[in-house]
């Protein structure tokens, strides 16, 4: 997994320094949000509850408010300034492939193995539809997560450390199965890569002139439909396929995320009617659940994604 991050980190940082700088400050701006948006709260209503100072009223809800408007602000800034810089590192990387491919014997230009294997390796930048750079940000955003896991982590163990083991390990549990779950996918993406390519070559075509009086002349139109139909049916097939195994994989998150927030707020309530703590900081507690949910389920789906991408990348290196 680290040998596919390392790349995209290296030819960023080769083409355009900047591109990884803006992805990083980007993302530890943002990790922060959560955090802010946990702990302003409590002190509101615990200053709502006692002494209602005015000053203080103010002084925290421009906390909150102040912080998330400075932060989208700069999290736009990084991402518009960003994607001109990502669009040159995936220049700068197109030229290096069409160099390799003008090197190329051109015997290999015809061989299927070879073309194949280039949608392969094609398909580890893009990561399929999402765009060139996208295993990086999976990346940086695991980064980010841990940041903000660190800090809504030590408030939670101030009110019970067994509840950052018991996340951890629904997490850990869910993340396994998903990992099985996704391996079919896996397989089905590079028959899916082959047959995209498959279904390109035979629609582009009839759109090509040097073709279109061989066609015509010969009546290759029908069979030509028939070759593409059939690249397109198994490609939408395994496609469909990939997306019902994800719906599942879906499900069982869903499932473990539904037994941390049962048990979380129901060890909440308790501490509540047991006079242990404050409607403060109940509110804080249950925003620190949910984002600590969240932050370790990223984690894990990035890490899950990152891995299913990785196999592309001996292609791209080869």
């Amino acid at each position: 997994m680290l040998k596919a991050i390392r790349f995209f980190f290296a030819m960023g940082w080769r083409y355009d320094k900047r591109y990884i700088l803006y992805r990083i400050f980007h993302e530890l701006v943002r990790c922060l949000i959560p955090i802010v948006a946990t702990v302003a709260p409590k002190l509101f209503i615990d200053e709502l509850m006692g002494q209602a100072r005015p000053e203080r009223l103010v002084l925290w809800a421009g906390l909150l408010a102040g912080y998330t408007l400075a932060a989208t602000a700069m999290c736009s800034y990084f991402s518009s300034e960003g994607f001109p810089r990502r669009c040159r590192v995936d220049a700068a990387f197109g030229l290096d492939r069409d160099r390799n491919l003008a090197r190329a014997d051109y015997a290999n230009l015809e061989d299927p193995g070879f073309l194949n294997q280039k949608a392969r390796a094609e398909r580890f930048l893009t990561c399929g539809w999402h765009g060139f750079g996208y295993l990086l940000d999976l990346a940086i955003n695991i980064l980010g997560q841990c940041a903000t896991l660190a800090g809504i982590a030590a408030m939670i163990a101030a009110l019970n450390g067994w509840m950052i083991l018991i996340f951890a390990l629904l997490a850990l549990l869910g993340a396994v199965v998903e990992a099985r779950v996704k391996k079919k996918p896996l397989e089905l993406s590079q028959q899916v890569a082959e047959d995209q390519r498959g279904w390109v070559y035979y629609s582009g075509l009839f759109s090509d002139v040097k073709y279109a009086k061989e066609i015509r002349l010969y009546r290759m139109g029908d069979w030509l439909l028939g070759c593409e139909r059939r690249f397109t049916r198994r490609a939408i097939d395994n496609i469909a396929w990939q997306n019902r195994l994800t719906m599942a994989s879906g499900l069982c998150s869903a499932g473990f995320t539904f037994i941390q927030q049962c048990s979380a707020y129901g060890y909440l309530a308790f501490q509540v009617t047991a006079g242990q703590i404050g409607l403060g900081s109940f509110t804080m507690y249950a925003a620190a659940v949910t984002a600590f949910s969240s932050a370790l389920r990223q984690i894990m789906d990035s890490m899950v994604e990152i891995r299913q991408y990785d196999t592309y990348y001996d292609d791209l290196d080869e």
